[in-house]
């Protein structure tokens, strides 16, 4: 009919705790029990005696059937400020997913460990119970004496910068075999990783809310980010940082919030339908209220701590760039039309309707025009200078009195023909503040 069911799936890696004689080492990856899960790392075996069995039955067979349907559901390692356990410490922490249809008992033959060439280093208490469909939350603090029957500590503890951790099944008189495992690194502070769906061993991210003990959302933060500005003809304007004499393309990001924004599990494109084209490098932050700065010179290779470099360049044809959360929404998408050489578009302000801009900022607030110099001259005017574009129109104005009174244009309107246009403007004539402005067309 029309509907679809997966019958089998496998899962492989080429690193421990996957068998290295099968990762160059002329061995095939045998299936151990082919009615248990394909995508459990266990049930995976090199055999260096019977290096492969194509069209034969495997060498490495095995009797899997009581295996535990647990799983390393979801976890943080860099807990600063999240959640206290019942002692008020801020230490890291693991839950487990029980997928089975009846309760698991953890004590009598499972143990976690982080080292894959000691894999029963820390066997968990009797006692520990994992309901059907349920969740148990572990303190990975090394703090065993803390346990109580409420809340359970192990006996190690997870390392917070990186580090592994794997959930193994070694019954009596039966093969080891690791449930589940992850090789992490730079997980943000106060959030964690996770599997969603649960219970699939391929499908680990960050998650934005922590669940500790319930089933993960995979739902991210609303932020405030913006493409707040870019430029796709850069001949002059910024150059790349890393290549002396190379003028790439580049745009920046803008946080709008009060909070700060860590960007990794987020993702940049120019291509919408491929959303994840562009993973940002971990640990990259935006300051509440800051800018990023990112160069598009497709070249990833190149990029530093606080200054990404994107796998795709812009088009000075035009083209869209967009910024999709870790839970594949989209959080902004700036499309723009054909560029010009050195001039920017961009909102202003920050983060409001799009305009060209004279004046590029790359990495700071965006200005729309301003003047640049404003000095009393010899003959007892005001000059006033300012960045223009060649061709655009040009109007000083100044007002007399509040700021809320009306703007008096003075001479012509000026037809820019340099980057640079300054006129001298009149004093006022009388004890009342003077302002002035220009107006752009």
């Amino acid at each position: 009919g029309t509907n679809w069911v997966t019958v089998d799936e496998a899962f492989y890696g080429a690193l421990p705790p996957w068998p290295a004689a099968a990762a160059g080492g002329g061995c095939s990856l045998q299936r151990r029990d082919a009615a248990a899960s394909g995508v459990r790392a266990g049930n995976w075996a090199a055999d260096l005696a019977v290096k492969f069995t194509p069209g034969a039955a495997n060498s490495t067979g095995a009797n899997l059937s009581g295996m535990p349907e647990l799983w390393i559901n979801e976890l943080m390692p860099d807990n600063a400020g999240f959640t206290t356990d019942s002692h008020g410490d801020r230490d890291p922490w693991m839950e487990l997913h029980n997928a089975g249809a009846v309760a698991r008992d953890l004590g009598a033959d499972v143990y976690v460990t982080d080292d894959y060439t000691n894999l029963t280093r820390w066997a968990f208490p009797d006692g520990w119970t994992v309901a059907a469909g349920g969740y148990g939350l572990v303190w990975m603090d090394g703090e065993p004496g803390e346990t109580t029957p409420t809340e359970w500590h192990a006996g190690w503890r997870l390392n917070a910068a990186s580090g592994s951790v794997a959930l193994v099944w070694a019954p009596s008189g039966g093969p080891t075999v690791v449930l589940d495992y992850v090789d992490y690194a730079a997980v943000p502070t106060d959030r964690s990783l996770g599997l969603y769906p649960e219970a699939t061993a391929y499908a680990r991210q960050i998650f934005d809310v922590p669940t500790p003990g319930s089933a993960n959302v995979s739902s991210s933060q609303v932020v405030s980010v913006w493409i707040n500005e870019w430029m796709a003809g850069n001949t002059r304007t910024l150059e790349d940082p890393q290549e002396v004499g190379e003028f790439p393309d580049w745009f920046e990001l803008y946080n709008a919030g009060s909070q700060s924004v860590n960007l990794t599990g987020y993702y940049l494109t120019d291509i919408l339908l491929t959303p994840t084209k562009y993973g940002v490098p971990a640990g990259t932050l935006i300051g509440a209220g800051g800018f990023l700065l990112v160069i598009a010179d497709n070249d990833p290779s190149q990029s530093v701590p606080g200054l990404p470099h994107a796998n795709f360049a812009l088009s000075k044809g035009g083209e869209r760039v967009s910024l999709f959360a870790p839970d594949g929404s989209l959080v902004d998408l700036a499309e723009f039309g054909p560029q010009l050489d050195d001039i920017a578009e961009g909102r202003w302000p920050d983060g409001g309707a799009v305009y060209q801009l004279a004046i590029p900022t790359p990495g700071a607030s965006n200005v729309l025009l301003r003047f640049e110099t404003l000095a009393p001259t010899s003959n007892g005017q005001v000059r006033a200078g300012w960045p223009t574009r060649l061709g655009w129109l040009y109007q000083p104005q100044f007002l007399d009195g509040v700021p809320e009174g009306v703007w008096q244009p003075y001479g012509p309107v000026l037809t820019a023909t340099v980057s640079w246009t300054q006129t001298d403007l009149p004093l006022p004539t009388n004890a009342a503040p003077r302002f002035y402005r220009v107006r752009q067309r």
